[in-house]
């Protein structure tokens, strides 16, 4: 059974402000700093995109905290990221976040129902995550709701973000569709209302 999202409380959450660098393109990931979430990947990503790819006005924001911060800040500095990769620490209200900046990034190696990716999709933002076991191609239905890109691939996670900046109009464009779809599929009267008969067929 999938999670279910409360769409009241996200809008909520959303209303509140962060302070953004105005001028830039503001990319968001969110989750605890362990290898599972690939972190390393989308700074490789941003690395290029930044020092190859001359694309200075890319800023990106990590929420969370975990063992690998320290290792990710050497990589940072070493680098010359500063500036274009922050690491925000411990966020409460990550929504604020994902719906402010101008697109979610999820470059994990595996996950199982990814809610961080689901509140980005209910907050409105054009969403990129890798196609890694188990979930994300499942929300995304096949690539439909938002861009999929191959596990451990810096090189296409950096070409989607370059896309996504290329074509930031058309892909935010298509985010009311994206809500549309996560208020019919993932409303807590559709999932619990599901529950429900999972569990009456259980008693019978």
């Amino acid at each position: 059974l999938y999670n279910y999202i409360d769409l009241e409380r996200l809008d909520h959450l959303a209303e509140e402000t962060v302070p953004l660098v105005p001028d830039r393109f503001h990319i968001v990931s969110a989750g605890r700093l362990q290898n599972q979430k690939g972190y390393i990947y989308l700074l490789q990503a941003a690395a290029d995109l930044v020092n190859r790819r001359g694309r200075k006005e890319l800023q990106a924001h990590i929420l969370g905290q975990g063992p690998l911060e320290n290792d990710l800040m050497t990589f940072i500095k070493e680098n010359g990221l500063d500036g274009h990769v922050i690491l925000e620490g411990y966020q409460p209200n990550a929504c604020a976040w994902f719906r402010q900046c101008d697109l979610f990034c999820m470059p994990s190696l595996y996950e199982g129902m990814p809610n961080a990716l689901l509140e980005a999709m209910a907050c409105r933002v054009p969403v990129i995550s890798t196609d890694c076991p188990s979930g994300p191609r499942e929300i995304l239905k096949d690539g439909e709701y938002g861009k999929l890109i191959p596990v451990a691939d810096a090189k296409s996670l950096a070409d989607a973000i370059e896309q996504g900046m290329e074509e930031a109009d058309s892909w935010q464009e298509r985010t009311a569709h994206v809500r549309q779809y996560v208020e019919e599929e993932f409303s807590p009267e559709r999932r619990i209302g599901e529950l429900e008969i999972m569990l009456k067929g259980i008693l019978g």
